[in-house]
């Protein structure tokens, strides 16, 4: 029924579409809905929020980030989100780059010449940028952007298209200054 990792999902996900207000708030912790939602969702990954609560609720919390990227070259990567995003830029000039999504993210490319002396990420300039953040870029067709993508910029594709374990078509990236991206079904 469900492709899920673990089995008790199986049960408690449709049992959490059917619970009323009083339900989830009821006061005998920790045997509570809600005590249980709380620790699957600390312990685990966001299925409950992605299923549990409806894919509305996921489509928010993705649309909701506006990402910046501080990047050496914005040139080479414009490009390389270019093609990567299927569109062209809303804004651009010599110092940044704008994409916006239909919703209400974006993700704002800037050259890293602008940061201060002391901003926070500064003398971090010259590294390898994203140490331990993914980013995670839902599309419609992500066999078309796989295919179109290794034919451009196959030296920067750093796992190959498969199919997951949790139902999710995906591929992943390094961007010109060395960002995670996951492309996802």
């Amino acid at each position: 029924m469900f492709a899920y990792r673990n089995d008790v999902r199986k049960i408690l996900i449709p049992y959490l579409q059917e619970l009323t207000p009083k339900q989830w708030n009821a006061n005998a912790y920790p045997n509570t809905i809600s005590w249980v939602i709380e620790h699957m969702a600390q312990t685990e990954d966001y299925w409950i929020f992605q299923i549990g609560f409806g894919e509305s609720s996921r489509v928010v919390v993705i649309w909701m980030f506006k990402i910046e990227l501080f990047v050496h070259k914005l040139s080479a990567s414009v490009v390389f989100y270019r093609c990567l995003l299927g569109k062209g830029c809303t804004a651009h000039d010599e110092k940044s780059a704008l994409f916006k999504a239909e919703g209400s993210g974006s993700l704002l490319l800037t050259d890293e010449a602008v940061l201060h002396a002391d901003h926070y990420f500064a003398s971090m300039a010259e590294s390898r940028k994203g140490k331990g953040v993914e980013l995670i870029l839902p599309v419609d067709d992500v066999e078309m952007v796989y295919n179109k993508f290794k034919n451009i910029y196959p030296d920067h594709i750093e796992s190959k298209i498969i199919a997951r374990p949790w139902g999710k078509l995906d591929f992943r990236v390094i961007d010109p200054d060395g960002y995670y991206v996951r492309v996802t079904s």
